[in-house]
């Protein structure tokens, strides 16, 4: 059920940031920033406490405040990157790698996540707890940053978005 509950979730977090860049909230006053930060941190911070609680009940109040704080985390992003690109769309060019190279890096990670967890490192997933995971996350989503750059250096396209295109196409009979 998890997956098609969070296809939701991310769904209606893109759609909000598109129907607020389209009534030019993020060009709104920068106070904005302020309140999403503290507000997601608050619930993130909930959401922290009660994933150590004992009760069930705690448990799963804990994923309802992860839901929440994510609203006010992604508006906040979208904030801050759009006040940091301005007009200069450069200045994401490896944000628009990954873009440009997301199914291979979805897979990679996937491959990369089994692997370590099921394979190389299974004790991880006893000994390591939520900051853990969360640093984690952090490092492997820089390497990947760094990844798509250096390989849109030497080709156009990720390797699995050749592939796609190459059956899509081919289905098609083009």
């Amino acid at each position: 059920v998890f997956p098609m509950t969070y296809l939701w979730i991310l769904s209606g977090l893109m759609l909000l940031g598109i129907y607020l860049l389209r009534q030019g909230w993020f060009s709104g006053p920068i106070a904005r920033i302020g309140y999403l930060f503290w507000g997601s941190l608050l619930l993130s911070s909930l959401a922290y406490g009660c994933s150590y609680g004992h009760s069930q009940l705690l448990q799963n109040l804990a994923l309802v405040l992860v839901v929440m704080a994510a609203i006010p985390m992604a508006l906040w992003f979208l904030q801050v990157i759009v006040r940091y690109c301005g007009n200069q769309p450069q200045r994401l060019k490896s944000l628009q790698a990954a873009g440009r190279v997301a199914l291979t890096l979805y897979i990679l990670q996937s491959v990369v996540g089994v692997s370590l967890f099921r394979s190389i490192a299974p004790e991880l997933l006893l000994t390591m707890d939520f900051m853990d995971y969360l640093l984690l996350a952090v490092i492997w989503s820089g390497i990947q940053l760094v990844l798509a750059r250096c390989y849109l250096h030497f080709f156009k396209q990720g390797p699995l978005e050749w592939l796609w295109r190459k059956l899509a196409y081919n289905q098609n009979g083009s």
